[in-house]
């Protein structure tokens, strides 16, 4: 039963998750943005074994040409590079909300 739970609830958070980035970039405003800097991170899972994600701080102006800064997992392949140019998709009402197009 506990499995079952387990399951159900990553289950909401993928759609949750799958829906939110959906919204963004269907119902958001999609600009020009950049790579301020990359992150490494790594950690050691209970086997021992080193995995390593990289995670992007970009920037990007709304239509009233405000600074915003986000952030996003660029996962275990760094195919950017800081100063690359991406697109990025933000909610006008709420620029916080913001997804790159890897």
């Amino acid at each position: 039963m506990g499995t079952l739970i387990l399951i159900i609830v990553i289950f909401v958070v993928i759609v949750v998750f799958l829906n939110s980035r959906y919204n963004i970039r269907s119902q958001g405003t999609k600009t020009e943005g950049q790579i301020l800097r990359i992150d490494r991170h790594t950690t050691t899972d209970s086997y021992g074994i080193r995995h390593t994600s990289y995670y992007a701080t970009y920037e990007f102006h709304d239509d009233s040409g405000q600074r915003w800064t986000g952030e996003k997992s660029m996962g275990g392949n760094r195919r950017k590079k800081v100063g690359d140019r991406v697109n990025v998709y933000y909610l006008p009402k709420n620029p916080r909300r913001s997804d790159v197009d890897w």
